[in-house]
């Protein structure tokens, strides 16, 4: 499993929240679906399918996929599905947005997507839209809806991140090395992480930042 790294302070960045960080992104947003913009749900489909191929072959997304293969078919559809749900919904207030955030957080509570990790996601699903023909205005209308899901995705992270907090120690500390440089393709995370907790004091016990 990829360790969390909570970074020297441990603190959680500002993020939009649902459902109280909606209205701003509401006033902005068109009541035409995007969805068929876009071109409908295969367009949507074959996004999808190049944002998780690129994500997971070039940027870190792939370390924190890379313990359970087996799931990612699962998590492309969840993806798909719920992100065509939200291109679809004229009201991003309604019950079918709501409904596509929980399945979206149910998803990703055994995951450990950081906010590095979402913002790539988004970045390959904005070139792929791209690259589909889509026209520059319409993706960045569908990323804006897309940066909705984000404290959904990096909920696990998030969690563990907590949890981490708690935990620190020089004995935790080395534990977590030793378990991410067996872990093949992690090793060079493995690495990185090991920098950064080299310049990092260790963290003080208590209770995780809110």
């Amino acid at each position: 499993a990829r360790p969390v790294d909570v970074g020297c302070t441990g603190q959680r960045p500002p993020r939009i929240a649902w459902p109280s960080g909606l209205a701003d992104e509401a006033t902005v947003l068109p009541d035409a679906s995007i969805l068929e913009r876009i071109g409908g749900p295969s367009v949507l489909r074959a996004a999808v399918d190049t944002m998780f191929d690129q994500s997971l072959w070039t940027s870190p997304v792939g370390v924190a996929l890379d313990a359970s293969p087996a799931f990612i078919p699962a998590l492309r559809s969840l993806y798909a599905e719920e992100t065509a749900t939200l291109f679809a919904a004229a009201d991003v207030g309604g019950q079918d947005v709501q409904a596509a955030l929980d399945k979206m957080a149910d998803g990703h509570r055994a995951w450990t997507l950081g906010d590095a990790d979402f913002d790539t996601l988004a970045e390959h699903l904005g070139a792929a839209l791209t690259k589909l023909g889509v026209g520059e205005a319409i993706v960045k209308e569908a990323l804006a809806r897309f940066r909705l899901f984000r404290a959904q995705v990096t909920e696990g992270y998030w969690t563990r991140a907590a949890l981490a907090r708690r935990s620190d120690s020089p004995a935790w500390r080395s534990q977590v090395l030793a378990s991410t440089a067996a872990s093949g393709r992690a090793a060079g995370f493995s690495a990185a992480l090991a920098k950064l907790l080299a310049n990092c004091p260790p963290l003080e016990l208590g209770e995780a930042p809110a």
